[in-house]
């Protein structure tokens, strides 16, 4: 570590002798070292993209828990380890490059979850390259003493690319079954009702939040911003809980599935998954410290 001292200078003048000798600059904490665990998801991640770049679905694939799911960006759903294989092998004929920037990891005992943005470089056969960026949100267990990745959603930032298709939709919803159901139900009230304050009260004052098609935001004056610019006059949301996993210490992965119907009789314009990291506070009622959110235009566009 290198220690620096603050140097007085004097000038044409001689010291003198009971004069108090300089106060030295406050040394800075030494940064404590990461744990083991960190250390092993960080190499996580790393080797992610690493194999990623290098077009090895299987790699990749293979720190997914067996029974894994993934949401990604284009309005797929995947379970279990193999699809999330073929879909990756599928990709990987574009010839993608992908950075990824790990923005925040709480750990809680065997289980953790990450939040971060990526950006990928593609080339379709027959097509100019294109780039498409976004967020993403982990959950990982350790499964016989090694982290793996059981839960995964991500979204895009912008608009996607002109030419990179939506997956087909689900045929059929999930059913709530979730224990945040009156949670879910009174942010859907508060954003029907353009109660922009009511849902920032429901977040914790340096939350982190991407929803679809918007970068990651912190803390309740750029969330504010972000929900004004969102909220359509007429339109109206809603929102299924779908399931939760405890990881004790009062926190908790929550998630779920929204649609967003237009106003005058629109339709259905948007639809898509969330994913919340929850905590509990000290009355038993939650707060969101982070979300993510993914959307697919739908008909009624």
């Amino acid at each position: 570590m290198i220690f620096r001292r603050s140097l007085v200078l004097a000038l044409g003048a001689l010291v003198v002798a009971c004069a108090e000798p300089p106060a030295e600059e406050a040394m800075p904490a030494e940064e404590a070292a990461p744990s083991p665990d960190e250390v092993a998801l960080q190499e996580l991640g790393e080797y992610w993209e690493t194999h990623y770049n290098m077009h090895h679905a299987d790699m990749v694939a293979s720190v997914y828990g067996e029974e894994a799911w993934s949401l990604p960006a284009d309005g797929a759903y995947q379970q279990g380890r193999a699809a999330i294989e073929a879909s990756l092998a599928e990709s990987m004929t574009a010839s993608p490059t992908a950075e990824i920037t790990g923005v925040a990891t709480r750990i809680f005992g065997d289980n953790a979850m990450s939040l971060g943005s990526y950006s990928v470089e593609v080339t379709p056969e027959g097509a100019e390259p294109m780039t498409f960026s976004g967020s993403y949100m982990n959950i990982m267990s350790k499964v016989e003493g090694e982290w793996k990745i059981i839960g995964s959603l991500t979204n895009y930032d912008a608009e996607r690319p002109e030419g990179w298709a939506w997956a087909d939709p689900m045929e059929e919803m999930p059913e709530e079954g979730g224990e945040n159901a009156a949670m879910a139900s009174a942010y859907a009230d508060a954003w029907n009702a353009g109660d922009v304050s009511a849902i920032l009260g429901m977040y914790a004052e340096d939350a982190m939040v991407s929803y679809a098609n918007g970068p990651i935001v912190e803390g309740h004056d750029a969330l504010q911003a972000d929900l004004e610019a969102r909220m359509m006059p007429g339109a109206s949301i809603n929102i299924v809980n779908v399931g939760s996993m405890d990881f004790g210490d009062g926190f908790m992965a929550d998630g779920g599935w929204y649609q967003i119907e237009g106003p005058d009789g629109a339709g259905v314009v948007q639809s898509g998954w969330y994913l919340n990291l929850l905590g509990t506070n000290e009355d038993g009622s939650r707060t969101i410290h982070w979300t993510i959110t993914n959307g697919r235009p739908m008909g009624g566009m």
